[in-house]
């Protein structure tokens, strides 16, 4: 009996010492934590924003220039090259749009810049309504590359492009006394001044 008595005899006091250990600790963080700093809450600081900055008011951006054809040099897109001259004609060398209509050739002379980057381009024909026609075609180093399904008619074409110019071919009305030529950037050429 005497042993169980020493077994309890050691309990009560190490239990005692385990609860003043345990108040210890939490007394502690009680400190610990009145002692932090006292960190905003969010709510405060989005009510307090910040003044916003001032804007100013957007703006559109300029007019591309407009070029006239009978300029001797036109600058676009990195390029310089002026109009050597327009005609209307029935066919593209002997080929037709399925839609039909009269053809308008343009032929430029490339007077800086590289000639196959020049040809991708592909600049577009606008009327003085604002309708617009892709190139049917393209002709240079004296070859017609279409670009759009054409069908032979066999009709003859007296236009015939310098070979070292780039000529687009596009469907237009022959009556047509304001057209323009749009690069991808926006620029135009006026082509009225140069119109046959």
């Amino acid at each position: 009996m005497r042993n169980s008595m020493n077994w309890r005899g050691l309990v009560v006091p190490g239990l005692v010492l385990i609860m003043l250990a345990c108040q210890t600790v939490a007394s502690g963080t009680e400190e610990v934590a009145k002692e932090a700093p006292e960190v905003e809450s969010t709510e405060a600081a989005e009510t307090e924003a910040p003044p916003e900055p001032e804007t100013e008011e957007p703006t559109s951006p300029p007019e591309p220039q407009a070029f006239s054809a009978s300029d001797d040099v036109i600058a676009i897109g990195g390029f310089e090259f002026h109009v050597v001259q327009t005609a209307f004609e029935n066919s593209v060398m002997g080929m037709k749009p399925a839609g039909g209509g009269s053809i308008l050739f343009v032929e430029l002379e490339l007077l800086s810049g590289a000639k196959g980057d020049f040809e991708e381009m592909q600049p577009v024909l606008e009327s003085a309504s604002g309708t617009t026609s892709k190139p049917v075609a393209l002709i240079s180093g004296g070859y017609v590359k279409t670009l759009t399904s054409l069908t032979y008619t066999g009709e003859s074409t007296s236009y015939q492009p310098d070979p070292e110019n780039v000529t687009w071919a596009f469907t237009a009305a022959k009556n047509a006394s304001e057209l323009y030529l749009v690069f991808p950037d926006g620029e135009k050429v006026d082509l009225s001044p140069v119109l046959k």
